[in-house]
C-alpha cells in the first residue's frame, strides 16, 4: 500500500486489505509478524471493543487469532504507517457503526 492517498475511505482500504491478502496468499506470517500485528492493531484501534468491530469490518473476523494468514500479513502491511492506520481504523469504525444502525 501506498501512503499517497491515505487515509483511504473504509471500502478502499477493505479493498485494498483484499487485494493485499492475495497478494500475500501462500504466505504465513512469523511469531513475530504475528505478534507485531496484534500490537500495531491495538494501538491503531484504541481498544477491545473497536478493535473487534474494525478487525470484523475489514476482514470478517473479530480477532487478529482467527484471521488467515494471509490477512494477517495485509494487516501488517496496512499498520506500518501507524498514524495513517489509526485515521482510518476511525473511519472504519464509524462506517461499521453506521452500517449496525442501518439494520435496525
Amino acid at each position: 500500500m501506498t501512503d499517497s492517498d491515505r487515509p483511504y475511505p473504509p471500502r478502499l482500504l477493505r479493498e485494498r486489505l483484499l487485494a493485499a491478502s492475495v497478494r500475500h496468499d501462500g504466505q504465513a506470517p512469523t511469531q513475530h509478524q504475528f505478534d507485531t500485528a496484534g500490537h500495531l492493531l491495538a494501538q491503531a484501534c484504541g481498544n477491545d471493543r473497536d478493535q473487534r468491530a474494525i478487525t470484523r469490518w475489514l476482514f470478517g473476523a473479530e480477532w487478529i487469532g482467527a484471521l488467515a494468514d494471509s490477512q494477517i500479513l495485509a494487516a501488517l502491511d496496512w499498520l506500518q504507517l501507524l498514524e495513517l492506520a489509526t485515521a482510518e481504523a476511525r473511519l472504519v469504525l464509524a462506517a461499521a457503526i453506521a452500517e449496525s444502525a442501518d439494520s435496525f
